[in-house]
């Protein structure tokens, strides 16, 4: 899938916003009694991980940020892999999963983009021609 922001930000930024949305899915399932402690153990590393492969660096709007998710592969030895493109790469079954399902869940992890105003709603009715 390719991420592609509406307005200038940074990868600090997104990957803030993926971490605490994957932070709050661990919380939610933790409540829910539908994690283990193994489980919630072993995604500590790939969450660090996680926080680790991004740049300090802007992302212009309109540049995407690839993220790739491998397909499962039945082998717990071998976890699913969530590949950010020139970034890095997580390996685990719950990380993977877990991120694209927050991404594409309820409103997802980002704000919708600012909704600008036709000059009606502005109270302008002159027109630009």
């Amino acid at each position: 899938m390719s991420i592609v922001p509406t307005r200038h930000t940074s990868y600090t930024h997104l990957r803030d916003g993926f971490v605490r949305a994957l932070t709050a899915r661990l919380q939610l399932a933790k409540s829910r009694g539908i994690l283990s402690a193994e489980t919630e153990a072993a995604v500590q590393s790939p969450l660090r991980k996680l926080k680790s492969i991004f740049p300090t660096t802007k992302l212009s709007k309109g540049h995407p940020l690839d993220v790739h998710l491998t397909a499962p592969t039945g082998d717990l030895a071998r976890p699913r892999n969530l590949a950010f493109l020139d970034l890095g790469v997580v390996e685990s079954d719950w990380v993977a999963e877990e991120f694209v399902l927050a991404y594409f869940d309820g409103e997802g992890i980002s704000p919708p983009p600012a909704k600008r105003a036709s000059p009606a709603e502005k109270g302008d009715y002159r027109t630009n021609e």
